[in-house]
């Protein structure tokens, strides 16, 4: 950040909410927060909104931005108006921007665990910081390889642990329930990994907790190869192994600083293979739909045979009659 660019103090007075609120996203985003929906906004001096966590959707924020004008003191009970709102929403979670001091009786009422109280002060000191992280983080190339690390993982797997035994008929009846499971296995897969706030700066815990994911998906690969099913839903089989292998590959690519090329080639393989499951319920029921018609067409025959046998039945015994 130049010399120019650096935010001052000047800037929050009579500072516009569109532009407060500019600065506001940028400490939420480095929170790992995404806004989720408006309560409500008044005057160009207050805007109300709840952020959700983008790495546990099940964690949410009440945001609420306070501005005065000029020399103006800020509402005088202001915090018990946000602590009433969160009582409201049912949250725990409190961010708290303003562009003055607040007083110490105020910050008093606010204080609290995971209770985040932003000044100009501490907004100008979050942002600096936020930019020397930037800069100083050093972000890495990813590189371009000949056999994805996501292939050798496989290869060197079932090398070790070959397919053994018989393989296992799947019945018709389960395929919607097994295209399911595989169809939720990769997008949660993908939503873990579109939480990464940035794909080439993994921290180490992040990158182990991946490494984990792709080792419990080699077993789930191996036992696809096992499957057996209808001819008319065979080529199911090498769909369920694709897209097991394509999410294998893609977790390689992640955390081996592979190209993202490859990483999309792999997501791209997994999102064409899980179009085909989805549509197997349609292709069920066209395929049930032939078997309703071919076994009546079989009823039809058998009995047009049954008759036929019956005709000749008496037409013999009539002629037996006739002989005596």
């Amino acid at each position: 950040m130049s010399e120019e660019d650096k935010i001052s103090y000047q800037e929050f007075y009579n500072i516009k909410l569109s532009k407060f609120y500019e600065h506001v996203t940028d400490v939420m985003h480095d929170f790992s927060y995404a806004i989720h929906r408006n309560l409500k906004e008044e005057d160009n001096r207050r805007r109300v909104e709840i952020w959700r966590s983008s790495k546990n959707e099940n964690i949410s924020a009440l945001i609420w931005l306070e501005l005065v004008k000029g020399d103006a003191l800020i509402y005088n009970y202001i915090a018990t108006d946000i602590l009433r709102t969160m009582n409201e929403e049912g949250l725990t979670k409190l961010f708290f921007f303003t562009n003055t001091d607040l007083s110490a009786d105020t910050k008093e009422v606010l204080d609290g665990k995971d209770h985040y109280i932003f000044t100009p002060k501490d907004i100008i000191e979050t942002i600096s910081a936020l930019e020397v992280k930037r800069m100083s983080n050093s972000v890495k190339k990813r590189k371009t390889v000949k056999v994805t690390s996501g292939m050798i993982v496989i290869r060197n797997y079932l090398k070790t642990n070959p397919p053994k035994g018989r393989r296992v008929f799947i019945n018709t009846s389960t395929l919607s329930e097994m295209a399911s499971n595989y169809i939720h296995l990769a997008k949660e897969t993908f939503n873990e990994i579109d939480r990464i706030d940035d794909i080439n700066n993994l921290t180490h815990e992040t990158k182990e907790r991946f490494k984990h994911l792709q080792t419990k998906l080699l077993p789930e690969l191996r036992k696809t190869l096992y499957f057996k099913f209808t001819e008319r839903f065979n080529d199911l089989s090498q769909t369920v192994y694709n897209i097991v292998q394509n999410l294998i590959i893609y977790i390689g690519a992640l955390i081996e600083i592979e190209s993202e090329e490859q990483m999309n080639k792999a997501r791209d393989g997994v999102e064409n293979d899980l179009d085909v499951l989805r549509g197997i319920d349609e292709k069920l029921e066209t395929f049930y739909l032939e078997q309703m018609k071919k076994t009546e067409k079989l009823s039809y025959n058998l009995l047009y045979i049954s008759i036929g046998l019956i005709d000749f039945m008496v037409i013999i015994y009539v002629i037996m009659l006739r002989s005596n």
